[in-house]
């Protein structure tokens, strides 16, 4: 068995397109991607597709305390603030590459949820 040495997410930093990029599945380089400490929620809230739930929206834990820019929509009443990326788990919880399937997917829901283009 092989370790994987990068995933395939798609970031999206304020007032610019989603990218699709490679990542060390390292908490440094999550962090880094963020600008601190990782927090993850769930990108589709209420999706009744039973593999939505391991799409995952990555963001800065402390964004909002820091007063980051806000970014994205994410639930009516709540909004994302600063730079994010989108990555899938794994049944082990573990962080994964996006699927090819997700990529048009997952950049639709962020072009759609943007708050500053």
């Amino acid at each position: 068995m092989s370790l994987t040495t990068t995933i395939r997410i798609i970031s999206k930093a304020i007032g610019a397109a989603p990218q699709i990029e490679l990542i060390e599945p390292s908490l440094d380089a999550m962090q880094a991607r963020v600008g601190g400490d990782i927090q993850f929620v769930p990108l589709l809230v209420d999706s009744e597709v039973p593999d939505d739930d391991n799409l995952k929206l990555v963001l800065n834990e402390n964004g909002k305390v820091e007063r980051l820019q806000r970014h994205l929509t994410w639930r009516p009443e709540d909004t994302i603030v600063g730079h994010v990326f989108v990555a899938r788990f794994d049944e082990d919880a573990d962080f994964v590459s996006l699927t090819d399937a997700d990529i048009p997917r997952v950049i639709a829901i962020l072009n759609e949820r943007d708050l500053t283009r």
